[in-house]
């Protein structure tokens, strides 16, 4: 298998999937943001390690932004007629 070819397809795909779904208000409000201030609420004042209380917020960041995003790509693709081609 090429795996330079498989890379190229993965980004492009990545690059596709960040402009028409994650590139929305909704991704970036509760995905970005909302972690971002949790996390700030819950580290500034505290003599924590960064590299302690990162894995925390990229977990809320990764948890947050799927959440938010679950409901927005389902019915564009239901709407495109490629929603099965997404579950497979």
């Amino acid at each position: 298998m090429n795996y330079s070819v498989f890379i190229r397809g993965v980004v492009v795909t990545t690059e596709k999937n960040i402009k028409i779904y994650y590139n929305k208000a909704p991704v970036i409000i509760y995905g970005l943001l909302l972690p971002l201030f949790l996390f700030f609420a819950f580290y500034i004042g505290r003599k924590i390690d960064m590299s302690i209380f990162f894995p925390g917020f990229l977990a809320m960041a990764l948890f947050f932004t799927a959440s938010s995003v679950g409901p927005l790509i389902t019915p564009w693709e239901k709407q495109a007629g490629t929603y099965e081609r997404l579950l497979s």
